[in-house]
């Protein structure tokens, strides 16, 4: 988990940007939209690498870039209302995740199965300056 929190921080801070050598993706080839989803994506701190086509996908968790995200979920296609997304601690200077909890219970995973983001809830991420050596850890 800290090598990944690593390079997803790695890749948002150094190959995206507004300049004109890193705006809106690697050297602005945009892909017909597809780096600035992943962008989004990893800002939030939650990416696929199979976008989404395993049988039971998941999102991998990374650090987000900001220290509060709601996320409100339509209520023809998920359960829940919202998904919000906090970090205790700095999340532009601490990349790493010590700890987390989903809606209060301790949350060892490195990983959030798309059903259960579907549900909607809470997940605070404790961050860090170096990677936590027990969270995400199978």
């Amino acid at each position: 988990p800290g090598r990944t929190q690593y390079w997803v921080r790695r890749i948002c801070d150094e190959f995206y940007g507004t300049d004109r050598v890193h705006g809106y993706g690697y050297g602005q080839d945009e892909d017909q939209g597809q780096l600035g989803a992943w962008f989004v994506l990893a800002g939030l701190g939650l990416f696929d690498i199979q976008g989404g086509t395993a049988p039971r996908p998941q999102f991998q968790l990374a650090t987000p870039l900001f220290e509060r995200i709601r996320i409100h979920l339509h209520p023809r296609h998920h359960a829940g209302e919202v998904f919000e997304i906090r970090t205790v601690g700095d999340p532009r200077r601490q990349p790493y995740i010590r700890s987390a909890r989903l809606d209060g219970a301790d949350w060892p995973a490195s990983t959030l199965p798309w059903e259960r983001f579907r549900k909607g809830g809470t997940l605070e991420l404790e961050v860090g300056t170096e990677p936590g050596t027990n969270w995400g850890r199978p």
